[in-house]
């Protein structure tokens, strides 16, 4: 059977979310948060069906806005059941979205392409602490220059 012919079909939504003033670091512990249950966050993901999230910092003019990537089976039944889930995990997730940011709005998608091959160990490589990535001395990295412009579009100070 050819990957392709494995594949599910999927759907993602992207969304920019304004960090409120003063909320930065409480956003980057809700999102360590997240990673520190573990468990329970893939919990939810069964729960909603949902395959990857993803977070990303964005800084414009000085304010900063948490772009939110979410691939899932059903977006829409994604979000339906995570509004009326009562895990605790998402509860918390819930509460952080409402305190820390505002201004939400869903990016219109405009390119996405998938390689449905087996993925090598290079491709592996996410999701990978930036953070860790940039104070590690260059000639230590074990990185591949394919991702060298990512580490060095960074901020010199990664915020989260």
């Amino acid at each position: 059977m050819l990957a392709n012919e494995m594949h599910k079909p999927y759907q993602v939504i992207c969304t920019s979310s304004k960090i409120k003033e003063g909320c930065l670091e409480d956003v980057c512990g809700w999102l360590k948060e997240l990673q520190a249950r573990k468990d329970e966050t893939l919990e939810s993901f069964k729960n909603e069906d949902v395959w990857l999230e993803s977070a990303f910092l964005q800084e414009r003019n000085g304010q900063y806005y948490l772009i939110y990537y979410m691939r899932a089976e059903n977006v829409d039944r994604a979000i339906s059941v995570f509004r009326e889930s009562s895990l605790a995990i998402d509860h918390f997730h819930k509460q952080c979205w409402e305190r820390f940011t505002e201004q939400h709005e869903v990016l219109a998608p405009i390119f996405h392409l998938e390689n449905l091959d087996e993925p090598s160990v290079e491709k592996q490589l996410y999701p990978f602490h930036l953070k860790g990535i940039r104070k590690q001395n260059d000639s230590k990295q074990k990185i591949s220059n394919r991702f060298s412009w990512a580490l060095r579009s960074l901020p010199s100070e990664v915020l989260c």
